[in-house]
Formats: C-alpha cells, structure tokens, sequence
C-alpha cells in the first residue's frame, strides 16, 4: 500500500524520547531492536490492541524491530508513511505560516478565518527548551545519522550548530 500525508514534528523532548529507544555508543546502550529481553520487556509494556493515543502501538507492532538496527523514529517514520513518495513534513515552529501552505499544497482549500486563527491563537502545550543540537553529543549525532540516514537523506535534514 502506498500512503501519503504530512507530519508535524514536535520539539527536542520527543526527538530525545525516541533516540533513547536507538540506543546509544558512548553509554554501552545498545539498539532496542539488538537487546531481544529488552525488546520482550517493552512489548510486554503495551496493549494487544490499539488505545488510539499515545504513540499507538500494540505488541505485535515490534516485530519489526527485532534484529533490527533501525533508528526508532526511522522505525515510526516507515510505519506510518511505508513507501510514499509525497511526504511532507512540517516542523512545530513553521507551523502558523506553513500549515495554510502545506494544506494548499495537499489540495485543502484555507479560508481567511483559518490563516487568521493559525496567526493570532495563543501557543497552547509549549515548553522552554534549549536548541535541539544541544542534546546531543558527537557519539549520539552520529549513531542517529547512522540509524535513520533514509529519512534524514530523504527530507535533507542535517544537525545544526546549536543555536542555529
């Protein structure tokens, strides 16, 4: 099945969140998908059916991970988009000026009303945070490079000086 569609990535906490789960060198931690009690441990964590929030997945969705040395977000990535050509995605910081843009692109009619809203709402569900760089060391930018390189390669993503 091909799927389309758009994501709206969140800050450095998820990034973070799901890196964890990739493992990381310069900590001994290895990838989930090479730790097999690890992987049973967190599958034995999640529903046999899907609770529709959350990061939605069941048991059985994990198979795919064992002996696997798939970045986690890599992992979602495939899930969710399998082998779509049209996949848009859309950073939480773009998201008042790109989301009217996005949706024109996707063949969604914007109104007035609705550029208007995504301009003037109060941010709802924010957070302080430092720049995304700053999360991670040379050893883990490197590991992510290695573990998710298709969808970094795909969408032209490249770690930034932080700051930036």
């Amino acid at each position: 099945m091909i799927r389309a569609g758009a994501s709206i990535l969140r800050g450095p906490a998820k990034r973070r969140s799901q890196h964890a789960l990739s493992g990381h060198p310069g900590t001994g931690q290895r990838h989930l998908g090479e730790q097999p009690a690890l992987l049973d441990a967190v599958r034995d964590g999640l529903p046999d059916t899907f609770p529709n929030r959350g990061i939605n997945l069941t048991r059985d969705c994990l198979e795919p991970l064992a002996g696997s040395r798939l970045g986690f977000y890599s992992f979602l990535y495939q899930r969710i988009y399998g082998e779509a050509n049209d996949v848009s995605m859309l950073d939480m910081h773009a998201l008042r000026d790109g989301l009217p843009v996005l949706l024109e692109q996707m063949g969604v009619p914007t109104t007035a009303a609705m550029r208007h809203y995504l301009s003037r709402a109060p941010a709802l569900n924010s957070s302080e945070h430092g720049h995304y760089a700053d999360y991670y060391d040379a050893t883990l930018r490197a590991l992510v490079a290695e573990r998710d390189a298709g969808v970094i390669a795909r969408h032209g993503y490249a770690f930034e000086a932080a700051g930036s």
